[in-house]
C-alpha cells in the first residue's frame, strides 16, 4: 500500500518511528536505504512487509501474508 493510499505523510511515519522528519525525508529524497531496523519500523508503521517496502511487489507480500495465515 502506498503512503498516499494510507493517508499518511512522511512526517507521520517519521514520528511513528521516532526519527526526525528531516532524517526520514533525507532517506526518501536521496533514495538512501535505511538499515534493517529502520526498514522494519517503516514497514510496521505502514502495515506492510519489509519485502514490499524494498521490492514494491505486492504479490510477494500477499503470498507472505497467506503463508503466515495458514500456519
Amino acid at each position: 500500500m502506498t503512503e498516499k493510499k494510507k493517508n499518511t505523510t512522511q512526517e507521520w511515519v517519521a514520528n511513528h518511528m521516532n526519527v526526525s522528519y528531516r532524517t526520514f525525508n533525507g532517506w526518501v529524497t536521496r533514495k538512501i536505504m535505511p538499515n534493517a531496523d529502520q526498514a522494519v519500523a517503516i514497514a510496521e508503521a505502514l502495515d506492510i512487509t519489509v519485502e514490499y517496502l524494498v521490492t514494491g511487489s505486492l504479490r510477494k507480500a500477499i503470498k507472505c501474508k497467506i503463508i503466515q495465515f495458514q500456519r
